[in-house]
């Protein structure tokens, strides 16, 4: 089934499509329907962020189960220099350069730490960080179904009013033949033109509705 995009537009909150089909047509299924609300709507796109949010809390608050493992590491550097001298060996001078000497030091730590009991604290946390995921996912279930409903509905109610067009256009039709009859009668005399009035008429509203 196919149905007018121009009629679905306030629903499916596609604005930008209106903008770039006011003079053409366009036509959906059900389900391309469905997939433009779902991806268009604020309130769907909110409830599966706080999933992502509800999420991220379940795995913080699972944090506080693992061991937390501390590393460090520091580096010094050390040492002393003598400035460049003359020293006499056996009355004769020799020059003696200046000497630098640095020892460097590096040293490590790995630390483990685990909480083995905080009063059922993190227990707590956990339970209601799960308790919030669950209640997100619902939230999230009931607005797209919220959604989903509400296309459905107004599609199916596009298809009826399409096919209630349908039955106004042939009953203009055959009000319109009737006419044509009713005037060819007037003309040879066999009813009064009070009936073609009548006729016309009834022509009209069949048309206006």
């Amino acid at each position: 089934m196919k149905l007018m995009l121009f009629l679905l537009l306030p629903l499916l909150f596609a604005a930008n499509l209106f903008s770039q089909t006011t003079h053409e047509t366009k036509t959906l299924t059900l389900e391309q329907s469905l997939s433009f609300a779902f991806e268009g709507n604020v309130d769907v796109a909110r409830a599966y962020n706080n999933i992502d949010n509800a999420k991220a809390n379940v795995l913080a608050a699972y944090g506080s189960y693992v061991p937390k493992l501390n590393v460090g590491m520091s580096y010094a550097r050390t040492g002393y220099s003598t400035p460049p001298s003359i020293r006499t060996i056996g009355g004769v001078p020799f020059n003696v350069p200046r000497t630098e000497t640095y020892y460097d030091t590096y040293n490590g730590a790995i630390g483990l730490t685990y909480t083995v009991f905080d009063g059922f604290g993190r227990e707590s946390n956990f339970r209601s960080a799960r308790s919030n995921e669950i209640q997100a996912e619902q939230s999230y279930d009931r607005t797209r179904q919220s959604v989903a409903n509400a296309v459905i509905n107004s599609y199916l109610i596009v298809l009826r009013n399409e096919q209630q067009v349908k039955v106004f256009q042939e009953n203009v039709n055959d009000e319109r033949n009737r006419l044509r009859r009713i005037m060819e009668q007037n003309r040879v005399g066999a009813i009064a033109i009070g009936d073609v009035y009548r006729q016309q008429s009834t022509v009209a509203q069949s048309e206006y509705n």
